[in-house]
């Protein structure tokens, strides 16, 4: 178990100004996904005990309280008295895996499915893990969704043995860095611009480029899809360890079967910035592409200036990973010149 020592400093020094016994909160949400090295956490959400006076307790940037109740099957109450749901790490109570893959599924924002795909990975390679606890009040699918999940995953079967040389689905594999950069187009357009808006955020905090950083900024702003209030503390700090320690391996980019990324877009633009030539994978099917083209930006009201800088920067990026080459067309296609550039 892990979490975030400079977190848990800052948040006993806002349990003692507000005189709350750390034995009467219990942190939830993505915090019991950090302390189990799932994902990061970016802002830290308690469930205070019903006996604390909290009439005086003041705000903080990144600690929160959640709204009651925090999980429909118990009590706030319940999860902070109840050993059996919750774990304790440093004197400080997390709610259990179980309860957050719950909520998740019931949630089924984007978020949420990816946050669920990596808890339910989770629960399949740990013997602790307590099915019984949730699994009579899961969301439950109806005839025709099952049936089509069926017959689709036996077409994939058949699909995959028909096949040759194709990476294989749900593994774990590493490939070309760049060649995850070049599955990144719909209809043969280029969908991932956030990717080159991360990349020049990383440009500017680590050699001082123009202007990644407030774009990354307003990016995120508009997109108000993160997991974090704070994104850029959070992508400033991945930034910082990589250039440190080096890329992690073990750490795989989420990808559908057409490498379309659904969960990475931070890691695969520092990937590129520090010319990491191999990177970690884990393909999923059935997950939708999403599309954060030229057009998406322009729509959400970046200017003509940040869109060229952003269209510029793709150009070169592209360019240096060797995704553009030569075609010389010789003269006895002459006619047909117009077509081919086309």
């Amino acid at each position: 178990m892990n979490f975030n020592s400079e977190d848990l400093v800052e948040l006993e020094s806002y349990l003692q100004r507000n005189n709350i016994p750390k034995k009467d909160i219990c942190l939830v949400g993505s915090c019991s996904l950090s302390l189990f090295g799932i994902r990061e956490h970016n802002d830290i959400d308690i469930i205070i005990h019903s006996r604390v006076n909290k009439r005086n307790i003041s705000s903080h940037q990144f600690i929160e309280e959640v709204n009651k109740p925090w999980s429909n099957l118990f009590t706030d109450n319940e999860i902070i008295d109840n050993s059996d749901l919750h774990v304790i790490y440093n004197d400080i109570k997390f709610v259990i895996l179980e309860l957050v893959y719950h909520r998740k599924l019931w949630h089924n924002r984007t978020k949420d499915k990816l946050d669920a795909i990596d808890l339910r990975a989770y629960a399949d390679m740990n013997i602790n893990w307590n099915w019984k606890l949730i699994e009579n009040s899961l969301p439950k699918r109806g005839i025709l969704v099952k049936l089509y999940t069926r017959i689709n995953n036996y077409l994939h079967i058949l699909r995959n043995k028909i096949r040759y040389n194709m990476l294989h689905p749900h593994g774990f594999q590493v490939i070309n860095t760049n060649l995850l950069l070049s599955k990144q187009h719909l209809n043969n357009i280029f969908c991932r611009d956030d990717i080159i808006v991360r990349y020049l955020a990383v440009s500017e905090l680590i050699d001082n480029g123009q202007g990644g950083i407030s774009l990354y900024k307003k990016m995120q702003e508009l997109r108000k899809a993160s997991n974090y209030k704070d994104p850029w503390r959070v992508f400033s700090k991945l930034i910082l360890n990589i250039k440190d320690d080096g890329y992690c391996m073990s750490n795989p980019i989420l990808v559908n079967e057409d490498l379309h990324i659904i969960n990475g877009a931070h890691r695969l633009s520092c990937a590129l910035y520090f010319h990491q030539p191999f990177i970690p994978i884990k393909i999923h099917r059935g997950l939708s592409p999403v599309q954060f083209g030229i057009s998406w930006f322009k729509k959400i009201g970046f200017s003509n200036n940040e869109l060229s800088k952003i269209s510029s920067a793709r150009d070169k990026i592209i360019l240096d990973n060797n995704l553009y080459f030569k075609v010389v067309l010789w003269p006895p296609i002459s006619d047909y010149f117009d077509n081919i550039q086309e």
